[in-house]
């Protein structure tokens, strides 16, 4: 399997000269002269080359934003910050025991750099393959399958979706208990514009099932309302079976993780 987001954390990714990666917490004058100090943009991910947690703008420049931000995320309190920041969502995430690395890239119009990003992540996983998809049931990754199914909601593939889900499928959030047919006319209504996903566990009761967790950021606005995005995070839970047509995706259910939803990258 390849990683979805793999070009996102080269050097010349999008055709930018990023720094080299660095621990976030490195906040001391030499780490940080790594950073560019003009304006430009900064990306977010966990140590160890995962995928990137986060993208964003820094008008101010990108030293300074990096320097506030590991500030903020190491507060022993939960940090105030503004919404379209994400300090509030990595500082719960560092509660879990995460570790996160950052890097920067001097650009001309931070804001503009950023959007572009955003939609190269999300096309990055709308161009996971039906092959892959095969692959992977046939490899038993179920990590990768978890992938494809939310690279196709953010594709709007409803075809695609219908076909990962049993025709009993059940979808458990706050909200309600919804079936197959409830859950395929939410995604019509909706777009995800956005999302990561980050901290799996597997645990596979039987040979011929699979249980997958892990913790979802994601933005969600509605389908006619393209300036109404709102960013949450939740902890998921999915449980897939084998059937004769090959891997399928019997329950999920989302619990929200206990931070305020924010307005999100739309």
């Amino acid at each position: 399997m390849r990683p979805v987001n793999g070009p996102s954390r080269e050097r010349d990714w999008l055709g930018y000269r990023w720094s080299a990666w660095m621990p976030l917490m490195a906040a001391h004058p030499l780490a940080l002269a790594q950073l560019p100090d003009a304006p430009g943009i900064y990306r977010v991910r966990r140590s160890g080359a995962g995928g990137l947690l986060w993208v964003g703008p820094a008008e101010g420049g990108v030293r300074a934003a990096v320097e506030r931000l590991s500030r903020q995320v190491h507060l022993p309190v939960p940090p105030y910050d503004d919404p379209a920041h994400p300090a509030r969502r990595l500082w719960s995430l560092r509660r879990m025991g995460a570790a996160f690395e950052v890097s920067g890239a001097d650009v001309p119009d931070p804001i503009a750099a950023a959007a572009r990003a955003r939609r190269t992540m999300v096309e990055g996983e709308r161009r996971v393959s039906e092959e892959d998809v095969v692959s992977e049931s046939n490899d038993l990754d179920i990590i990768g399958l978890e992938r494809a199914l939310w690279a196709a909601i953010a594709g709007r593939q409803e075809e695609r979706i219908a076909g990962l889900l049993t025709d009993d499928f059940l979808y458990v959030s706050p909200a309600g208990i919804h079936d197959k047919g409830q859950t395929l006319q939410t995604f019509s209504e909706t777009v995800l514009s956005w999302h990561t996903l980050d901290g799996f566990r597997v645990v596979r009761p039987t040979a011929d099932s699979a249980v997958v967790t892990y913790h979802v950021i994601e933005t969600v606005r509605p389908a006619d309302r393209p300036d109404n995005a709102v960013q949450s995070g939740a902890f998921a839970t999915s449980v897939w079976a084998q059937l004769e047509e090959g891997w399928r995706l019997v329950v999920h259910s989302e619990a929200a993780d206990g931070q305020p939803a924010n307005l999100g990258p739309a």
